[in-house]
């Protein structure tokens, strides 16, 4: 069954994951991203790696952002990948 991911829609179903569930589904931080992308022939951490993640990170099957203090609007936020995201990410470089 394919599932819809729709925050604002007004008959989604409420679905809840718990820090576990988010870590699993998004294990990477930033370096691990880049450590994974480094076994890629031609992959170099500039400009062009950062134009193509960019707009990835606004896609939730590949990135969410959470902030280090769920209670403070104003925390730092750091940002974690699926590993779904290196697929997108080589397709530039092979």
């Amino acid at each position: 069954m394919p599932v819809i991911v729709s925050p604002n829609h007004p008959n989604a179903i409420r679905v809840t994951l718990s820090e576990e569930d988010m870590l699993k589904r998004y294990p990477w931080d930033y370096r691990t991203l880049c450590k994974a992308l480094r076994k890629t022939p031609n992959f170099k951490e500039n400009e062009r790696f950062h134009k193509l993640r960019r707009p990835l990170e606004d896609d939730p099957r590949f990135c969410r952002v959470r902030l280090l203090d769920p209670r403070n609007k104003k925390s730092s936020k750091q940002r974690f990948y699926s590993p779904a995201i290196l697929d997108e990410i080589v397709k530039h470089y092979v």
